[in-house]
C-alpha cells in the first residue's frame, strides 16, 4: 500500500525469451520463412465451423482425411504405394518405437541399431524393455552381415538408409535387399526411420526401403519436426497389411499422445499443396545455406576441419585435420566452442561404445549465409585459442 492508501500490484516481470539458437544447432529449421499465415488460416478454417466427427470418438489410428494426405505424399515423394488403412499418426520416434514394440517384439529381443547412432532411438529401446545392440556403420550406411557376427538371434533392426544420422550416408540397394532377405529369413522386422528424406538437393529423394519389400518386413517410420516444426508433435507409422489386425487389435490399449488439435490443421495444410511447396522451397534454401557453410570453413578454417558437401539433409560432419586432433578430442572442440556461443555435437557423442571416429556434427538449416560465416569465423578463433 502506498502512502495515499491505494494498494500498489506490482507489475508482472516480461515473459523470458528463449535463448536463440545458436550456429549450428543442428535441432534448427528455418523457422522464420514458415508459411504461417498459411497455416493459420487453415487452422481457423478447420475449428471456427469443426466437423462433428472431431468431437466426437476418433479412430484411433488417427484423422482419417492426415491418414489419407500422408498416403499421397508417400506415393508421390517416396515411391512408397500405401493405403490409409496402414497409417497410423503418432506424436513422433519415441512413441513410434513403443507402438511397434508392443505389437510386433517381446521383452527382452534383441534389436540392432546404427552406431553410431541417434540416442533418442537407444533409449526408445531400453525403455520399452529391448535389448539395443548397437551395430557399426561405415562408409555405405548399415551393415547386416557384420551386424550378424555378433547378433545372429535379433529380432528387428531400427536402421536410416535414405539419409544415416550422423554421418549422412545412403544405403546402397544392395545392402538394403540383404537387410530385407534377413528380415525375411529370420521372422524378423526392419524398422525404417526415414530421417530428412524430403530435402535431398539433387534429383528426387530416393524410395523408401519399404517399397522394395514384399514380404511385409519392412515398418516406415517418419515425423514432421524437421519439415515444419519440433513443436508440432507429429509423426506417424506404415505398418505392412500383415499387421494390420494385431495392431487394431491393441490400439485400444496404447496411450496415444499425437495431438489430436493439429491433425486436421496438418490434413488442410497438405491436400492445399502448401506443405509441398514449402519443401520445395526449403530444399533451395537448405542447398544455398549448405554452400555458404562449406565457403566458410574452406575460407576461414581449413587448416582445422574437413568437410565434403552432403547430397540432402539439415547438417553436415566436419573431421577435425590431423593438427588439431593431436591437439584436442571433438569433446574438447565442442566445449570450447559452446564457450564462443557457437553449438556443435562432438561425433563421439553418438557412440554407445567407444567412439571410433571424432568429428564436428554441424547443422546449416536454420541459420542465415551471414550468421553461418560468423559461426565459422567464430568457432576456428576458439579452436585457435
Amino acid at each position: 500500500m502506498d502512502q495515499g492508501g491505494v494498494d500498489i500490484i506490482p507489475e508482472k516481470a516480461p515473459p523470458v525469451a528463449p535463448a536463440p539458437l545458436q550456429p549450428f544447432d543442428t535441432s534448427a529449421p528455418e523457422l522464420t520463412l514458415f508459411p504461417y499465415r498459411q497455416w493459420a488460416r487453415h487452422h481457423d478454417q478447420t475449428w471456427r465451423r469443426p466437423d462433428a466427427a472431431l468431437l466426437s470418438r476418433v479412430d484411433p489410428f488417427g484423422w482419417p482425411p492426415l491418414r489419407e494426405a500422408i498416403a499421397d505424399h508417400l506415393r508421390e515423394w517416396r515411391g512408397l504405394p500405401c493405403t490409409v488403412d496402414q497409417i497410423f499418426i503418432t506424436s513422433g520416434v519415441v512413441e513410434a518405437i513403443g507402438l511397434i514394440a508392443a505389437t510386433t517384439l517381446s521383452e527382452g529381443d534383441e534389436v540392432l541399431t546404427e552406431e553410431p547412432g541417434y540416442a533418442v532411438l537407444n533409449r526408445a529401446v531400453h525403455h520399452n524393455r529391448l535389448v539395443s545392440v548397437p551395430s557399426p556403420v561405415d562408409q555405405q550406411g548399415f551393415d547386416i552381415k557384420t551386424a550378424l557376427q555378433t547378433t545372429p538371434r535379433a529380432k528387428a533392426a531400427i536402421v536410416t538408409p535414405s539419409r544415416h544420422y550422423p554421418l549422412g550416408v545412403t544405403m546402397p540397394l544392395s545392402r538394403r535387399l540383404e537387410l530385407i532377405e534377413w528380415a525375411v529369413a529370420r521372422n524378423a522386422y526392419v524398422i525404417e526411420d526415414d530421417f530428412d528424406s524430403e530435402y535431398r538437393f539433387q534429383g528426387q529423394p530416393l524410395p523408401a526401403m519399404m517399397s522394395l519389400s514384399n514380404q511385409d518386413r519392412v515398418i516406415y517410420v517418419g515425423s514432421f519436426s524437421k519439415v515444419i516444426f519440433s513443436a508440432l508433435r507429429l509423426g506417424f507409422v506404415v505398418f505392412p497389411k500383415s499387421m494390420l489386425p494385431k495392431v487394431r487389435s491393441a490400439s485400444p490399449q496404447i496411450d496415444q499422445q499425437a495431438s489430436l488439435m493439429l491433425q486436421p490443421v496438418l490434413a488442410r495444410f497438405m491436400h492445399s499443396g502448401d506443405f509441398a511447396i514449402h519443401i520445395r522451397r526449403m530444399r533451395r534454401l537448405y542447398a544455398k545455406r549448405q554452400v555458404a557453410a562449406l565457403q566458410a570453413i574452406k575460407l576461414h578454417a581449413a587448416d582445422l576441419l574437413t568437410v565434403d558437401p552432403v547430397p540432402a539433409g539439415m547438417h553436415m560432419v566436419a573431421n577435425l585435420t590431423p593438427d588439431l586432433q593431436s591437439r584436442m578430442s571433438d569433446t574438447e572442440a565442442a566445449k570450447r566452442a559452446k564457450s564462443a556461443g557457437v553449438t556443435v555435437q562432438p561425433l563421439s557423442s553418438f557412440f554407445a561404445g567407444p567412439p571410433k571416429r571424432q568429428g564436428l556434427v554441424m547443422g546449416f538449416a536454420g541459420f542465415s549465409e551471414e550468421q553461418l560465416e560468423k559461426g565459422v569465423r567464430d568457432l576456428a578463433a576458439a579452436l585457435r585459442a
